[in-house]
């Protein structure tokens, strides 16, 4: 509520290296409230990652925002999910679905 008006927004809190957008920072230090979107990873639990994935896997180095020009997507994953991806080797292919 500002000035009897409530407000009410989301967004993502951190980037695929783990580090909070400027953004979202901010609302959460001056937000009254916080309520958690919950987003389910490919392995059917909660997803608290979020990866960029491109051709070669999973990337870790990067700009924080990259919209055009690259060929890389996003998705969240939980936190075992993750590890794994990261722990296969560089041009290793991903699995399609999780198994």
């Amino acid at each position: 509520m500002l000035d009897e008006i409530p407000v009410v927004a989301f967004g993502i809190r951190t980037d695929f290296r783990t580090k909070a957008f400027p953004g979202s920072q901010r609302l959460m230090e001056v937000a009254h409230s916080l309520q958690e979107m919950k987003t389910i990873c490919r392995c059917g639990k909660k997803a608290i990652f979020n990866a960029r994935l491109g051709e070669q896997g999973i990337i870790r180095e990067g700009e924080q925002v990259m919209i055009d020009g690259e060929s890389a997507r996003y998705e969240a994953l939980a936190r075992a999910v993750i590890w794994r991806l990261r722990a296969l080797k560089f041009g290793s292919k991903q699995p399609a679905v999780w198994d």
